[in-house]
């Protein structure tokens, strides 16, 4: 068997006809097999391909986890040398692209072909220039994946099923952006691909496209995020500015559109991989600490504790409430004060309380001997200060010992939420 073409379908009984019939054209059919998994339709989907009565079809089934994961069973279930991806509302063009694919990838001995594109968005068939910066010609082109760093479009080449196979290549378990992560991998374990004048895939642009993206924008973001690392360890700079532009220009507004704590964190995330490469933020990244620009926690702090967690967004929501944590502190009566612990909340504690003059007398750490010119004992010793602000992420059996001592002892935590919920 020359070709495995894997179909993932979820309740497309109006389009699965045409996605099969356009695979059946091809040249050479007798050595493809196609196989279609379901993905818990509840329509009459699979009787629509049962109809068809082919022998070189094959029905899986399901329960509704996925495209991802039904490729991921096509490709455990594929006997070809080579897998093709075909959504089921999207179809395959040139009766002869498989076959000239195959061709030239068995020819060049690559494992990767790729083909030219059809686009049709509102009526309108349009061609797609994925190669617009390559002479491709009348044979065809090897092309190295390091000049070329794109990741979509991975329906318009064909893969090795021996590729996959050795490298352990598949799609991760989102609902969104699971491909792009799946095509990197292949291109970077392949190094180099080849690509034919020809056209192997129409995509059919549908309306809805926006609504979708919103639901799944945290598995988008998980997708960037690993073909970002993947740029990082194999040096591709120009895939990291591609997925800068996608996650600017692309996904933005999706994303701000219900800023959650998760979503800071994967941003955070992409941001920290980013740094690693250029040592300088994402520009959107800039943008989101540039609006905190007079925050009192500084930018390298922000990112150390990575704005991942809901004590750092009840932070950023003092800020934009316009409160003043020198208010605070005066209303506290919190002049000298001892801090239980130096971790990262810690470390933000001191920024606070140094920018507000408040006096630190020592502080309690177990495992850190110097910060500054800040006194550090591994325990509690009696002196005269106004409270102990302890800065544990679960402070709270530390507050309950000072309490039953007699000390005044406050969470650095509950002191965010009473300032955030204006409580103060």
């Amino acid at each position: 068997m020359d070709v495995s073409v894997i179909i993932p379908m979820y309740n497309v009984e109006t389009k699965i006809e045409r996605a099969i019939s356009s695979v059946l054209k091809q040249t050479i059919i007798d050595s493809v097999e196609i196989i279609c998994v379901d993905d818990g339709s509840t329509d009459n989907t699979i009787k629509k391909v049962k109809e068809k009565n082919v022998d070189n079809i094959h029905v899986y089934n399901q329960h509704h986890l996925g495209p991802g994961i039904a490729r991921n069973l096509g490709i455990s279930k594929a006997t070809g040398r080579y897998i093709a991806f075909l959504d089921a509302d999207d179809e395959f063009v040139d009766s002869n692209a498989l076959e000239k694919m195959v061709y030239a990838a068995e020819e060049h001995n690559i494992p990767i072909c790729g083909s030219l594109r059809k686009v049709v968005e509102n009526g309108e068939e349009k061609e797609v220039d994925l190669f617009s910066d390559f002479e491709i010609g009348k044979e065809g082109l090897e092309i190295s994946y390091s000049e070329f760093q794109k990741d979509y479009d991975y329906q318009s080449y064909i893969y090795r099923k021996s590729l996959i196979d050795e490298y352990d290549i598949s799609f991760p378990v989102y609902e969104r952006y699971e491909d792009p992560v799946f095509f990197v991998k292949a291109m970077a374990a392949a190094k180099e691909f080849y690509v034919v004048p020809v056209y192997l895939y129409k995509y059919y642009y549908e309306s809805n496209k926006q609504d979708i993206i919103s639901n799944c924008i945290e598995d988008i973001l998980k997708g960037m995020r690993d073909c970002a690392q993947i740029a990082l360890d194999f040096n591709y700079k120009n895939l990291l500015y591609i997925i800068e532009d996608q996650t600017k220009n692309q996904y933005w507004n999706n994303i701000t559109q219900n800023m959650t704590t998760s979503r800071m964190a994967l941003l955070m995330d992409i941001n920290d991989i980013y740094r690693k490469e250029f040592q300088s933020d994402l520009s959107v990244m800039k943008e989101i600490l540039d609006v905190y620009s007079n925050y009192v926690v500084t930018k390298d702090q922000l990112r150390k504790v990575g704005i991942s967690n809901d004590l750092m967004r009840r932070l950023v929501l003092i800020n934009l409430k316009q409160r003043s944590w020198n208010i605070y502190f005066e209303k506290k009566s919190l002049n000298k004060v001892v801090i239980h612990g130096l971790g990262t909340y810690g470390e933000i504690l001191v920024d606070l309380l140094n920018q507000n003059n408040v006096n630190i007398v020592y502080a309690i750490d177990r495992n850190k001997t110097e910060l500054g010119n800040i006194v550090i004992n591994q325990e509690y010793k009696d002196v005269d200060c106004d409270a102990v602000i302890v800065s544990l992420a679960e402070p709270e059996e530390i507050i309950r010992g000072y309490r039953e001592i007699g000390i005044k002892a406050l969470a650095f935590k509950d002191m965010i939420n009473e300032l955030s919920e204006g409580l103060i």
